[in-house]
């Protein structure tokens, strides 16, 4: 049998082995044994506290973005994890609690090192499968101030396909560039359009044609997103949620109404720059159809980051009356055997049979 001499071996030196009459002995340079740097070498340390757009769940929620600071002090240790897959990054808990999406960037390309491949998400399915996140790394990109992810919804063993679908983590910050007074037509309480001054138009600092209405409706709720191309005056309200929850028909979502349906096409939403005056023409709809579209004014009351909101409305109105129409054929028609659920959401709009993402 063979044994190892302690001697030499406490004492430094080389390894050696011999058997029990050390007529035989195997010598090993210790040098030729390198320390494997993995993803328990890394530190992380925070990028920026983002905002995370998951356009599968028609939600953005602020997520943190990590960068893996690499913390190994060994001479000589094996770097070819580094050489292969650059920098890792994580995104802290973008869906539940617990479960962090994590990707590497090399020279701009996106990598997964092994076992992450597909990642849990902490969310399943209505049959209870765990839902997992594969990322696609040829459709993703990177830069500095936004990480857009190509993601594709699958259960563990890959075989039900959710969907695929970008999702992104971004530093977004805006800057107020004036205040105005807000006319309601479509949440108004009565017949008249109503008036509420004092919102605050803001501007995403990164990009030159986005800008939001802040807190649109109440007191804490989502902005008013629209893009306004300044060289046309052109506007496109968003796709977006209004937070209101019919309680008839469910939540309730705006978007331009020339993309909602091209019937809406004749109006679309513009600024005019001699009355200082958006006009928005979006279609108001829940998964039961539309409500119609609604010409919606901000009017620009003073310019600059003057001044908060005075005044807001802090209960939203019923509908009355109002039925959702949905378009069939280029018609109306109404349709009155079946109703959203205040459980559901803008993806479940579009997708059937779609998990509980």
């Amino acid at each position: 049998s063979f044994y190892i001499g302690m001697s030499n071996y406490n004492g430094g030196g080389f390894r050696w082995y011999a058997n029990g009459s050390g007529k035989f002995q195997i010598v090993v340079d210790p040098s030729l044994f390198k320390y494997v740097i993995s993803l328990a070498d890394y530190d992380w340390e925070e990028v920026y506290d983002g905002v995370f757009t998951s356009n599968k769940r028609s939600t953005a929620e602020n997520a943190k973005l990590y960068k893996g600071i690499l913390n190994v002090t060994v001479e000589n240790a094996d770097s070819s994890f580094v050489q292969e897959y650059g920098t890792p990054y994580r995104i802290n808990a973008p869906y539940a609690e617990g479960y962090d999406l994590l990707f590497t960037v090399k020279d701009g390309k996106f990598y997964l090192p092994e076992g992450y491949r597909i990642q849990p998400i902490g969310l399943d399915d209505n049959m209870g499968n765990d839902i997992y996140a594969k990322i696609n790394t040829p459709e993703c990109s990177f830069s500095e101030k936004e990480i857009i992810l190509n993601i594709t919804f699958v259960n563990e063993d890959e075989s039900i396909d959710y969907g695929t679908t970008t999702e992104s983590i971004a530093n977004i910050t805006w800057s107020k560039v004036a205040t105005g007074t807000f006319w309601y037509n479509f949440f108004a309480e009565g017949d008249e359009p109503e008036a509420d001054p004092g919102y605050s138009l803001l501007k995403r600092d990164d990009k030159e044609d986005q800008f939001q209405i802040a807190e649109w409706l109440f007191v804490g709720n989502d902005g008013f997103y629209f893009t306004w191309d300044q060289s046309t005056n052109a506007c496109v309200v968003a796709d977006q949620s209004t937070n209101y929850e019919d309680p008839n028909y469910g939540m309730v979502y705006i978007i331009e109404g020339a993309e909602y349906h091209p019937n809406y096409s004749k109006k679309t939403s513009y600024y005019d720059p001699e009355t200082k005056t958006f006009h928005f023409f979006p279609a108001y709809y829940v998964s039961a159809g539309s409500f119609g579209q609604f010409e919606e004014v901000f009017e620009i009351t003073e310019e600059g980051a003057v001044k908060h909101k005075a005044s807001r409305r802090v209960n939203a109105v019923t509908f009355g009356t109002l039925t959702p129409y949905k378009w069939e054929n280029h018609f109306w028609q109404k349709r009155t055997n079946k109703t959203a659920s205040k459980t559901m959401t803008k993806a479940s709009l579009k997708v059937a049979h779609a998990p509980n993402l």
